[in-house]
């Protein structure tokens, strides 16, 4: 495995592991509540990228896991229990 800091090139691929986790984890609404395109949109995954805070780790040519790293939290997850 190795863990890669996401390029405007790796944009379609860290969008599609997105889509991949939201479509295939039951419960998604009570975990995150992450919609595609409501949250999270094109929009976010590529200002992530463009700050440097995406990250994916990438097995076997396949995107194993997505995260972004930043120093602020979005006002949706403040009611996450």
């Amino acid at each position: 495995m190795k863990l890669h800091q996401a390029t405007h090139q790796d944009f379609e691929k860290v969008k599609n592991a997105y889509i991949d986790i939201i479509n295939n984890t039951p419960n998604m609404e009570q975990h995150a509540r992450w919609v595609y395109g409501k949250h999270p949109t094109d929009e976010i995954i590529q200002s992530y990228i463009e700050e440097q805070a995406m990250y994916f780790l990438e097995h076997d040519a396949e995107v194993a896991a997505v995260m972004a790293l930043t120093m602020s939290q979005s006002e949706d997850y403040h009611d996450i229990h």
